[in-house]
């Protein structure tokens, strides 16, 4: 027989050759054979924090350097134990912790940990990954930098889980339960772990199949001693059901017929909007594909996995009673349970409840009294629809706000006297909730919230005033004497409110106070005001507003970075005159609007689109110049549909009996460059306008606003 053994061969690759030839040779024959040409590459141990790379565990009859008898602490341990030592000693599994001692009652890191799963499981190990898909496990840490092959390896094979989605505390100590619950799922084994404890099923499941001895804590730190008896039983626990599976003992490194199978394992409703799908085995989340559909049409979800082997799936829409059924898929797992159905139920509402202890509330016509309603899963519900109020005084549902508003403004009720009784009803869940309030003094102001960040036109929160919005404004939310918010009412004095932005600036203001929009948080809305046709400041700028109002005070950062500013070198006219419909025009009336639209580029020669940062160019570093015309206005936004960013409003005020030639010309000058771009073009005859045919002439302050919408 001849072994052609070449640099580069690795061990499991020897250890192959010699099973390939199990037809012709016998396996006393082919153990001993297989084992002398590992001689030379002898197994190094997973519980070190060594960086050798053993291959998978052999079969017994390995010869190794070291046994129970080496190692003094072991002296005294009963028969058993020391023969299970032995056996993994020989494998290569297990060795000393040094001068000579076993460190029988020492316990072992997760990292030493995933290499005894990589070696009692029989899992492939590729040495070249040096990337941990953990944020925790660094090639660079010379403690289990080493472990990052055999963690992924065993996260891959489903055997090992993070602490959390992106953690996996490499140097922790092992518990019992997760011993349990790494040696059930390489098994094939589906430990449910989102029970209390989460280990409870793990370590039953662990001990009814006799990988661990009864009585054990999952919680407790688990020993070497723990880990022996625990490695070696699930080891030949492992070895039988392979031996099942193809009928022989032989080692081999194909191991997919013999993989356990992702199943789900439960499947539930958790939320109005959420199901919940729990797993068996844990996976890498990306090669996982999870679908939900109701009467076969498709639902939209997204899943969001825990550190649990399961996933929360937020659904688009709410919940529908019915049956819904959820599939899974993975790209690396063979599959056994790949679908569930589960009985959803629409939301409803168990509780309502008022939010705020106070018994007593304003004399205004705009009180604001919110309330919480709960649904079957213990979830604020937002929506009141099914909810209505009866009061002593007037009083409405504003669902928006989650709140009863009611009017305590009538001189029939006293200050300090009168009582307001309010019920809710919520006839559908047959649920109510009342209570009466005393009717206090006028609102004071006495604290003031801000309520999140700098919003744009939109209401969408953006980090910074650039430009790129037409308007931005800051909510925030006023408390009355009672702690009650107040809302924006006609009696309300807003006028009262001062803001004062520091460092000063000319060009950055606030507006009128206005009631918040719907859907955003807070009862007032503070415009914030930037003249960026003369802001002038280039760098990133921080303003703190500080508003006042009554007695109350409050603070809040306002972000400004103009837009990087453009500035116009070349220009381009798109078509010729248009009326204000935007249709091009051939004939010409005087005193009528009219308007060109052109693009202007940049010195880079890209186009410019943001109209503030343009102006401001026009403002400062760039000149405009149109000869040839009784009149042109400021550039404005070109409409809708029409060709071009930008639009020039021009007007004649006098008739032309022939074509006459007007000048568009764009002037750049800065510190660094200088440009002169002219554009000429033809003016057809003007016509004195024919009042029957066209209509009454807009004055010019018409003109200009319309230009600048």
């Amino acid at each position: 027989m001849r072994f052609i053994l070449h640099e580069g061969y690795s061990t499991r690759q020897r250890l192959k050759e010699c099973f390939k030839m199990k037809k012709k040779f016998s396996k006393r024959l082919l153990l001993p054979l297989g084992l002398s040409l590992l001689l030379t590459n002898a197994f190094a141990s997973a519980a070190s924090a060594a960086p050798a790379v053993p291959s998978a565990a052999v079969a017994a009859g390995y010869v190794s350097a070291a046994t129970s008898g080496d190692f003094d602490d072991l002296a005294g341990i009963d028969d058993e134990l020391k023969a299970k030592i032995d056996a993994l000693l020989a494998q290569g599994v297990f060795q000393g912790v040094g001068d000579g001692t076993f460190g029988i009652d020492q316990n072992m890191t997760r990292s030493q940990f995933s290499k005894v799963l990589d070696l009692i499981y029989n899992v492939d190990v590729d040495m070249a990954v040096q990337t941990s898909s953990f944020s925790d496990v660094q090639v660079s840490d010379a403690a289990n930098g080493w472990a990052i092959p055999y963690i992924e390896a065993a996260k891959k094979a489903g055997l090992l889980t993070g602490m959390t989605t992106t953690t996996y505390a490499p140097s922790a100590n092992v518990t019992l339960g997760q011993l349990a619950a790494a040696l059930d799922r390489g098994l094939g084994y589906q430990p449910d772990l989102t029970g209390t404890p989460w280990y409870a099923d793990a370590v039953q499941q662990a001990i009814s199949n006799r990988i661990l001895p009864e009585g054990i804590d999952g919680s407790r730190i688990a020993t070497r001693a723990d880990l022996v008896v625990g490695a070696f039983s699930g080891q030949q626990a492992y070895q039988a059901s392979t031996d099942a599976a193809d009928g022989s003992a032989t080692v081999s490194s194909d191991t997919s017929g013999s993989r356990p199978k992702l199943s789900i394992t439960q499947a539930k409703q958790v939320g109005a909007q959420k199901f919940y799908v729990g797993f068996n085995l844990h996976t890498d989340p990306s090669t996982i594909r999870l679908s939900v559909t109701k009467d076969g049409i498709p639902v939209d979800a997204q899943a969001v996995p825990d550190a649990l082997n399961g996933y929360t799936l937020n659904l688009a829409s709410h919940v529908q009673s019915g049956n819904y059924v959820i599939t899974a898929s993975s790209a690396n797992m063979p599959m056994g349970t790949s679908s569930a159905t589960l009985t959803a139920a629409a939301e409803t509402a168990v509780k309502m409840e008022w939010i705020g202890s106070s018994d007593t509330i304003a004399k205004a016509s705009r009180v604001q009294i919110p309330f919480k309603i709960t649904n079957q899963f213990g979830e604020t519900m937002q929506d009141a629809s099914d909810v209505s109020v009866m009061a002593t005084a007037p009083a409405v549902i504003d669902s928006a706000r989650m709140a009863v508003i009611v009017d305590t403004s009538s001189p029939d009720l006293q200050s300090n006297q009168s009582v307001v009784s309010i019920s809710l009803v919520n006839e559908d869940a047959r649920i109510s909730l009342s209570k009466n309030y005393k009717v206090g003094t006028a609102p004071l102001v006495a604290k003031i919230e801000m309520e999140g960040a700098l919003r744009d036109n939109n209401g969408e929160e953006v980090p910074q005033a650039d430009g790129s919005s037409s308007a931005y404004h800051v909510d925030f939310t006023a408390y009355d004497q009672y702690g009650s918010s107040i809302l924006p009412s006609e009696t309300l004095l807003t006028d009262q409110i001062q803001a004062i932005f520091t460092p000063y600036n000319a060009d950055i203001s606030a507006g009128e106070v206005e009631e918040a929009a719907a859907g955003e948080p807070g009862s007032f809305s503070l415009p914030i005001l930037l003249n960026w046709e003369s802001y002038d400041v280039v760098a990133p700028a921080n303003y703190n507003l500080q508003l006042f109002w009554q007695g109350a005070s409050a603070t809040q950062v306002i972000h400004v970075a103009p837009a990087a500013r453009q500035i116009p070198k070349t220009m381009e006219i798109k078509g010729s005159f248009r009326d204000e419909n935007g249709q091009e025009v051939t004939q010409l009336f005087k005193d009528i609007p009219y308007h060109l639209n052109l693009d202007m580029y940049d010195q880079q020669g890209n186009k410019i689109t943001s109209l503030p940062s343009l102006l401001s160019a026009l403002s400062s570093t760039t000149q405009l110049a149109v000869s040839g015309l009784d009149g042109y206005g400021t550039l404005t936004a070109a409409l809708a549909g029409e060709p071009g960013a930008f639009s020039l409003p021009v007007m004649f005020t006098s008739a032309r009996g022939v074509n006459s030639v007007m000048t568009i010309t764009l002037y750049t000058a800065t510190a660094n460059m200088s440009y002169v771009d002219p554009h000429i073009l033809t003016i057809p005859a003007v016509a004195a306008q024919l009042a029957a045919a066209v209509p009454a002439a807009s004055p010019p302050g018409d003109l200009w606003r319309r230009a600048r919408v």
